[in-house]
């Protein structure tokens, strides 16, 4: 059910300017790496990001916005793009 909401959320997206196109694999997997940043119960959360402010809501509009702009994904088979 996840799944199929976060494809609904982000094929909507502008994926012209990223290398090979809309990958909902590579999305869940920046979803996952996002997610992080909310905190779980091995990394401490952000004091800026906090779920019950709409945390994840604000992660994903910030994603799909600066998506153009990062010519890639977040993430590539576990492996992380700093750069980005």
């Amino acid at each position: 059910m996840l799944r199929e909401y976060l494809h609904k959320e982000f094929v909507t997206a502008n994926w012209n300017m990223v290398p090979g196109g809309y990958d909902l694999e590579k999305v869940i997997d920046d979803f996952v790496f996002m997610c992080f940043f909310v905190g779980n119960d091995f990394l401490p959360h952000l004091p800026a990001i906090e779920i019950r402010d709409g945390a994840i809501d604000m992660l994903i509009y910030a994603y799909k916005m600066l998506l153009p702009k990062l010519q890639g994904y977040l993430s590539d088979s576990g492996r992380v793009h700093l750069a980005r």
